[in-house]
This record gives structure tokens, C-alpha cells and sequence, in this order.
């Protein structure tokens, strides 16, 4: 079936890892690579300034720690956890990497969600591979 398969995981939802974990084996051809991700959204200047830089350093490590306990099970994963806008980060990453599968948790969506959309909402609209969506 899939070949190379993201599976982004918001840094708040790392507890749901399985279902996502258990649809990449489901779905992935025999010598298949993963890469589990996690996007820390970017923090405004002014609360940065006020807080520090290094808040990022300790999200990130705590976040790849959390991704690789979770993911310890599945082989050939590699694990990352990166700084920025989270579906633009993910698009990027799955148009790069030239993933041919990504697999997003949705959550039910809110009214802002109708206005600005989800994370897996946008990144459904604008990657170039299949997606399957989770909720």
C-alpha cells in the first residue's frame, strides 16, 4: 500500500498516538519508514521576549521524548519535533519528504474551526499525497 508515511501529532495529543500508530501498520507496504512529527506553534515576539527562548528547547525535547515512548513499537520510525505553524509545517515536510501517505488526527470541529479550519482540515485541502484522517 504506502511506502512512506508522515503522522503528525499535535504536542497536546501524544496520549492518541495509538489509533495513529495502529492505522500506519494497517496501512503500510512491507519495509515501510515513518516519521512521527510534532509541531510547537510558534509563540508571539513579545510573550518569547518576556518568557525566554529556551521555552522552545524544552518543548521540543519534551515532545520528541513523548513521540518516541509512544512510537517505540514501530520500526523504521524516525521521530522529530519541530517549531512553527502547524499545517504549513506538516505540507512542507510531506511535500520535501516526498511522503506518499500522511495520517492526521481531526478533533470535532468548533465554531473557529468553520472560520479559520483545523489543522487536518488544511492540510487535506493543500497536500500532494493521500491522507488519511483519523477522529
Amino acid at each position: 500500500m504506502y511506502k512512506k508515511i508522515l503522522i503528525p501529532i499535535a504536542p497536546d495529543h501524544l496520549d492518541a498516538a495509538s489509533e495513529s500508530i495502529a492505522a500506519a501498520r494497517a496501512l503500510a507496504d512491507e519495509g515501510a519508514t515513518f516519521h512521527a512529527v510534532s509541531v510547537i506553534n510558534v509563540i508571539p515576539k513579545y510573550v518569547v521576549a518576556e518568557i525566554g527562548g529556551e521555552v522552545y528547547e524544552r518543548s521540543s525535547a519534551k515532545a520528541r521524548e513523548k513521540l518516541q515512548r509512544a512510537f517505540k513499537g514501530l520500526e523504521g520510525v524516525e521521530i522529530s519535533a519541530i517549531i512553527g505553524e502547524p499545517p504549513a509545517k506538516i505540507i512542507s515536510i510531506a511535500k520535501e519528504g516526498g511522503f506518499d501517505l500522511v495520517i492526521i488526527r481531526s478533533h470535532k470541529p468548533g465554531i473557529k474551526d468553520w472560520f479559520l479550519g483545523s489543522t487536518a482540515g488544511r492540510v487535506v485541502r493543500s497536500i500532494p499525497c493521500a491522507v488519511h484522517v483519523l477522529r
